[in-house]
Formats: C-alpha cells, structure tokens, sequence
C-alpha cells in the first residue's frame, strides 16, 4: 500500500488500520494530526521524508517489520507510547522538536532506538518496564530531553554518545549515573547499524555519509560484554588479568591510540554543552577527559605516515 507523496490537509485518522502489506507514506506531509494509534504494520511501516505538522499520535501501535522515519521533521510532538517495535526502528536523520517515547515494547529481551545524526528538541524518553532499551545519539543533537529508566544507575551503557552534540541537555539530573568515572562512552549495546530496508521495493539512494559504528568500551578498548551483569570482582580480576599481560596492554594502547581522536571530540563536545547549561561541574570533568584523549591524538597523528617527519616528532611534544 502506498500513500507517497500525498499532503493531507486536515486530521488524518487511521486507528485501529491493519496495513496488511507494506505500507508506504514516503515524502508524505501532515498538516494537521496523524492519529496512528493501534495502527498494525505487518510489514514495513514507511515515514521517510515525512513531514509532521502537528503532534503524530503513534501510542499502541505495532510495527512486525521495520519502522522507518529517516530523515522525518516533526514540527510538533513525535508521541510513540507503547509501541511494540520487532525490529530496530530508524529515525537517523529526523528532526524531533518535542521527543516523547515512554515504555516501548517487543518481543524480545532488548530493543535499540536508532537516532543517528537525528535532532531532538526537547522532552523526554521514559522506559519503566523491563525491556532493555538501547538509544544510538551518535552524531546526534540531544537538546533539554528528560531520560528516565529502571537502570538509572547504568544509564550511559544504554546511550551510544558518539560526536554527539548536547544542546541544552541538562547534565546535573544525571551526576549520579556519571560519578565518579564521568565517562559517556560506556555503551552497552549493539553498534552494528546497518540496517536492512527491502531495497528490492525501495530504493532509498544514498544519504550523507557518517563515520564508521565505533566500537566501545572504558577507554575504547572494543569490550561490549554479552553478560551484562558481569560485574563486580569478576571484572576487577579480569581487568588485572589483562593489565598483566604485556600483549594485551599493548594492543589496549593501540586501540586507545585509534579511538582518541573520536573521543576527544566526543568530551569536548559533552564540555561544551555542559557549560552551556552552567553545570560547572560536568564541564570540569569532561574537559578532563578531553585533554586525555588529546595527548593519544597527538601519538596518533605522530605514527601517520602522511606526516612530515617533523611534524611527527612535534606532535609527541605538544602541550594537551
């Protein structure tokens, strides 16, 4: 079913619709309320380049193939309430100007929210039952949204922050998942994102190009645990174990040498948006990180062989 490129001028109503086939509403504009509720998508669900005039009411709905809002602009709220979701559902891209997503649900233990390189306004992401939710912000504009879930004190290893640009995000309500460590880049999940969209019956064509997934981790050593609950003890006496071992303490450096450069923008970007919105303290600590990862930037550009061999040598000399 296609209903591409159409604008529909007043409410559009479609409660209750089972698309039974793929449903398309491609380049679609709403300028007044798309009221989706209990809407069923048997296949895939298709809102790319969609525009939303006003809120787009998606509560209970269910989506058994992708939902695919790349590169939507919603002018109003994106209100998605328990929505089951089988498939990791795409918003990279989209503009959100007041972001409601509270307690998504799917078949299985854990679901991932890919909003990559998208901008969020405001509002907030609430996730009280117990589906494990991941959300990828790399590259993403996260402005005074409100993050609540059952695992506040993990909160960061269900956020992929990646070069991720923080306007107006309020850090202080988070000092408690951040403390001590105020590390950001503990992300949890998966970080494959390459996704497949039945090409076959659309071809999307190929938008700006973004960085690589990175791979995650304290300190990017590349660590994404399956056992989540691998902790404690066990990972202080694997920690030693690997810090003992002069082959992988040097392939730690190594991989830490690769990652500076994306990590050092990530803090120094988290500093910014710290200051932004006065947390003196998290600017603080993050700008701490940042002059870290600084000094591994420098070995990196040092060891390029792109590099004058004076320019090498200066690079391991230059101040953080």
């Amino acid at each position: 079913m296609s209903i591409s490129y159409v604008t529909f001028k007043d409410n559009a109503y479609f409660q209750h619709v089972t698309f039974k086939n793929y449903a398309s509403f491609f380049e679609s504009a709403f300028e007044d309320i798309a009221d989706f509720r209990w809407a069923i998508f048997n296949d895939v669900g298709r809102f790319m380049d969609a525009e939303f005039g006003e809120v787009a009411y998606f509560g209970r709905s269910e989506f058994f193939g992708v939902g695919d809002f790349r590169d939507a602009v919603f002018h109003k709220t994106a209100s998605f309430r328990e929505v089951v979701f089988h498939e990791t559902p795409l918003f990279q891209r989209a503009r959100i100007e007041v972001v409601q997503f509270v307690d998504m649900q799917t078949d299985g233990q854990e679901l991932t929210m890919d909003f990559q390189a998208s901008v969020l306004r405001q509002g907030r992401i609430e996730q009280s039952t117990d589906v494990e939710m991941y959300y990828n912000f790399r590259e993403t504009t996260i402005g005074d949204i409100d993050i609540e879930m059952q695992t506040e004190e993990r909160l960061f290893e269900h956020i992929l922050v990646s070069n991720t640009t923080f306007d107006g995000f309020d850090f202080s309500r988070y000092h408690y998942a951040l403390s001590p460590e105020w590390a950001l880049h503990t992300f949890a999940g998966e970080t494959n994102f390459d996704h497949e969209t039945e090409a076959s019956r659309f071809q999307s064509g190929q938008r700006e190009a973004t960085e690589d997934p990175i791979k995650t981790g304290d300190d990017g050593d590349g660590s994404n645990e399956k056992d989540r609950g691998f902790v404690g003890f066990t990972r202080v006496r694997k920690a030693m174990a690997e810090y003992l071992d002069p082959r992988k303490r040097y392939q730690a450096v190594l991989q830490l040498i690769q990652n500076a450069p994306w990590l050092e923008t990530t803090y120094l970007k988290a500093k910014n948006g710290a200051d932004e919105v006065g947390d003196s303290r998290a600017a603080s600590a993050f700008f701490i990180r940042e002059m870290y990862y600084r000094r591994y930037t420098h070995f990196k550009r040092a060891a390029a062989p792109s590099e004058p061999p004076l320019n090498r040598v200066g690079q391991v000399f230059l101040p953080c």
